[in-house]
C-alpha cells in the first residue's frame, strides 16, 4: 500500500515491466581522515586504506558535463509554460548542463557532488521552500527550509529535511524528508485526496533522524579537485521516494532526462542535430539506442547488447545496498543484514553472471525468498535480462497459492452472482444483493482505487469511495417507508475476500465513511527513523462542505468484513484498523498481511525494485509507547468456513454473533 496519491499498493511477487532510468557516479581528490587533517598526498588512491572500498586512480578520473532535460513538466498544467506538448523541442525543457565525474573504462557510472545532485531538483520545488548545500572538508550537507504559511501536510515551518554525506565515514546522516516539498507533475485532478480531511500528528520519535553507511558495497566517493563526490545512484536513492523523481542517462548521446510519473518515458520529443533520431522520440528510445550503439555485440549468427562486467557488478551491489536501507521487512522477519542474508543464499552468485536470463532468474529466487509479494525487482530488458523473470519457477510456493486461491475464489463469486440474477461481468461483485429476510446486505470490492479526470471531467480509472456511498445509499433506502430514518436493512457485509489493495487514502475514507462518528485513525511508523504519525481522518460523502456525522454510516447499520488470505496491503489493513476502532466485526479467515506502503528505487541501468517500504501501518498503543504491526495479517473476530458469496448462507452465521 503507499499513502501518497501517485502511489498504488499492488500484488506483486516480481515486477514484469521495464523502467529506464540512468547511471550515475562520480571522482575524488584529496583523502581525508575523521580528524579533517591530510592523511596522504595521492588522496585518491587513499581511498583503499577501506579494505572492502576499491581504490580509485585519479588519472583515470574523468569529467562529463552532459545537459539535463525535465521532461517532468509534461504532466503540468497546460497552461504552464513548462507543459510539454509535440510542438515544442526538448531544448525547451534543458535545465542546465551539469558536470560529472566517471572512472575511465566505466563510462555509465557519474559521481557527482550533492550541490550538482540537488541543483537539478531545485526547479521543481513548490513555492516557499529554498534549500541550500554546506560543505566542510570530506562532508556536504543539504538543507530544505519551508518558509510559507500555508498549511502542508507533514510539513512544518523552518528546516523540513537536512541530509549529510559524509566520505570520510561513507555514512549518509540526518533529519526529515523531502515529502511535500515537489510540485506535483499531474494535470489530472484525483478523488483520492478530494472530500477528505487529514490530520496528522507526531505521536512518537520525535527526532526523526536517519544513519545509513554505504562503506563495504564497493562504492567509490572521494574529494576531487575540491570537490566531495559520490556514486550518483547513492546520491539519487537518499533523495527519489521523497522527491518522486527519477533520471535517466544515455551515454552515448550524453542526455540525461529527468521525469516524475512512469509513462513520461513514452512521451514523445523531437531531437534536432542527432542523426539517429529524425522524427518524434521518447527518453526510452534514446537509451535504449545509447546502448545498443555501445553494447550491441552482432555476428553472422546472432546479435544482441552484452552488458558489460562493472555494470552488472553495480547492479548488485545497488541492490544490496537498497536491501539493507531502505526494504523495511527485514527486522519483521527477523533479518539483522539483508546483504548477510542475500550472500547466504544459493543464487548469490549468479547475481553477476554473464548470462542474463540467469542474472535475472537469480534475483527473482532471492527476493522470492522473503514470501513478501510488495517486492520484486525489474531488470533491464535492454540487455535481455527481464526475459529471465518470465515463467521462472521460484523457491516457494507462497505466490502460486495466491494465484490458485484467488482463481477458485472468484469462480465461487462468480457462480453465485449469476445465481442471483445479476449479470456476470467487470464490476458485477459491487452490485448490492440482500439476504430473503431483507436484513442483510452485502456487497464485494477487490481494490482501493481513486478516480482520475481530466479538465472535461473525462475519467479513467474506478472510484472505490464514490461506489461505495452510491451502494450505502441504496442499502439505506432499501425498503424504507416515508419519514423513516432507513429501511430494513441491519446488517451489512462487506467482502473484500479477494481484495489486493491500493490506495491509503481511499482506506482511510472508508474507515471513516462506515464509522458513526465521521472519524478514522491509523499510525505509519517510518523504520528508518523510528518516527510515529497518527492519521486522524474524516470525509465529506454528501460534498456539501461539512464534515460532520450526516457523513457517515456507522449510526444505521451493522457491519461486517468477509476476509480471506487473499486480503492483502490495504485489503489487510483495512479489517484490522475497523476492528481495531470498534466500528465493524471481521468474519471468514486470516488475512494475507501486507503492512508495509509500497517504496520504488530506480537503478542507473535500467532497473528499478518495488519494494516493501521502511514505512509501517499498524496502531500504536500511546500510552505503553508500544508499535503493533499488520504483516502476519489480521485475524478474523469470528471465522466462517461457508460460501463466502451466498448471501443467506453468510446471514446466518452473522446473526449468531453478538456484536
Amino acid at each position: 500500500m503507499k499513502l501518497l496519491k501517485r502511489s498504488v499498493c499492488i500484488i506483486m511477487a516480481v515486477v514484469m515491466c521495464l523502467l529506464l532510468a540512468s547511471c550515475f557516479a562520480e571522482g575524488r581528490e584529496e583523502w581525508k581522515g575523521s580528524s579533517g587533517t591530510a592523511v596522504s598526498t595521492s588522496a585518491v588512491d587513499q581511498a583503499s586504506s577501506s579494505a572492502q572500498k576499491p581504490a580509485v586512480d585519479e588519472a583515470k578520473i574523468k569529467t562529463v558535463t552532459t545537459p539535463c532535460y525535465n521532461l517532468s513538466y509534461s504532466h503540468y498544467s497546460s497552461n504552464d509554460d513548462a507543459f510539454y506538448n509535440d510542438d515544442k523541442p526538448v531544448s525547451t525543457f534543458k535545465t542546465g548542463d551539469y558536470t560529472f565525474l566517471y572512472i575511465e573504462g566505466e563510462e555509465e557510472i557519474l559521481y557527482t557532488t550533492i550541490e550538482n545532485y540537488t541543483s537539478m531538483l531545485s526547479g521543481d520545488l513548490m513555492e516557499d521552500f529554498t534549500s541550500e548545500t554546506v560543505n566542510e572538508g570530506e562532508k556536504s550537507t543539504y538543507r530544505l527550509t519551508y518558509n510559507g504559511d500555508k498549511e502542508i501536510e507533514g510539513v512544518e515551518k523552518g528546516v523540513v529535511c537536512e541530509v549529510t554525506f559524509d566520505a570520510a565515514s561513507e555514512t549518509i546522516y540526518g533529519k526529515g524528508s523531502l515529502n511535500g516539498a515537489f510540485k506535483d507533475g499531474d494535470i489530472y485532478k484525483s478523488t483520492v485526496v478530494e472530500h477528505v480531511s487529514i490530520k496528522t500528528e507526531h505521536v512518537a520519535g520525535k527526532d526523526n533522524t536517519f544513519e545509513n553507511s554505504f562503506s563495504g558495497y564497493g562504492f567509490n566517493s572521494f574529494v576531487y579537485q575540491g570537490g566531495v563526490y559520490f556514486p550518483f545512484s547513492v546520491v539519487d536513492f537518499k533523495f527519489q521516494q521523497s522527491s518522486g523523481r527519477y533520471f535517466a542517462y544515455a551515454q552515448y548521446y550524453n542526455m540525461m532526462f529527468e521525469y516524475s510519473e512512469e509513462e513520461q518515458k513514452d512521451v514523445g520529443f523531437t531531437l534536432t542535430g542527432v542523426e539517429d533520431f529524425t522524427e518524434s522520440v521518447t527518453i526510452k528510445n534514446v537509451v535504449e539506442k545509447s546502448y545498443e550503439k555501445k553494447y550491441l555485440v552482432a555476428s553472422d549468427t546472432f546479435s544482441s547488447k552484452v552488458a558489460p562486467e562493472y555494470m552488472v557488478e553495480y547492479t548488485k551491489n545497488l541492490f544490496i545496498f537498497a536491501m539493507d536501507y531502505y526494504y523495511g521487512l527485514a527486522s519483521t522477519l527477523g533479518y539483522k543484514s539483508m546483504k548477510d542474508y542475500f550472500e547466504n543464499t544459493t543464487y548469490y552468485d549468479d547475481f553477476t553472471s554473464t548470462d542474463p536470463k540467469k542474472r535475472a532468474s537469480a534475483y527473482g529466487k532471492a527476493l522470492s525468498l522473503l514470501n513478501d509479494m510488495h517486492t520484486g525487482m525489474t531488470l533491464n530488458a535492454v540487455f535481455d535480462e527481464s526475459t529471465g523473470l518470465l515463467g521462472a519457477r521460484y523457491a516457494q510456493t507462497f505466490t502460486d497459492f495466491h494465484l490458485f486461491l484467488s482463481r477458485t475464489m472468484k469462480e465461487q463469486r462468480e457462480a453465485e452472482i449469476k445465481k442471483s440474477g445479476v449479470e456476470v461481468g467487470d464490476g458485477s461483485e459491487k452490485v448490492v444483493r440482500y439476504s430473503s429476510d431483507g436484513k442483510t446486505a452485502y456487497f464485494s470490492f477487490d481494490e482501493f482505487m481513486g478516480t482520475k479526470y481530466d479538465s472535461n471531467n473525462v475519467t479513467f480509472e474506478k472510484d472505490t469511495v464514490k461506489f461505495f456511498i452510491r451502494n450505502l445509499n441504496e442499502i439505506r433506502n432499501h425498503g424504507r417507508a416515508e419519514g423513516a430514518e432507513k429501511g430494513t436493512v441491519e446488517n451489512v457485509v462487506i467482502d473484500e475476500s479477494l481484495n489486493g489493495g491500493g490506495y491509503v487514502y481511499v482506506m482511510l475514507k472508508l474507515l471513516a465513511l462506515i464509522s458513526k462518528d465521521n472519524k478514522s485513525i491509523i499510525y505509519i511508523k517510518d523504520e528508518a527513523t523510528g518516527r510515529i504519525t497518527k492519521y486522524n481522518t474524516r470525509i465529506d460523502s454528501n460534498e456539501d462542505g461539512v464534515f460532520d456525522e450526516n457523513d457517515c454510516f456507522g449510526q444505521y447499520f451493522k457491519f461486517f468484513i468477509l476476509t480471506s488470505p487473499i486480503s492483502f496491503s490495504c485489503g489487510n489493513a483495512f479489517p484490522y484498523y475497523a476492528k481495531k476502532m470498534g466500528i465493524a466485526t471481521v468474519i471468514g479467515a486470516k488475512t494475507g498481511g501486507g503492512e508495509c506502503i509500497v517504496g520504488k528505487l530506480v537503478f542507473p541501468l535500467g532497473q528499478y525494485i518495488q519494494m516493501s517500504s521502511m514505512m509501517h501501518v499498524g496502531w500504536y498503543d500511546e500510552e505503553k509507547g508500544v508499535f503493533e504491526g499488520v504483516e502476519e495479517g489480521a485475524s478474523p473476530a469470528k471465522g466462517y468456513s461457508g460460501n463466502y458469496y451466498n448471501v443467506d448462507n453468510v446471514a446466518e452465521s452473522i446473526s449468531k454473533i453478538s456484536v
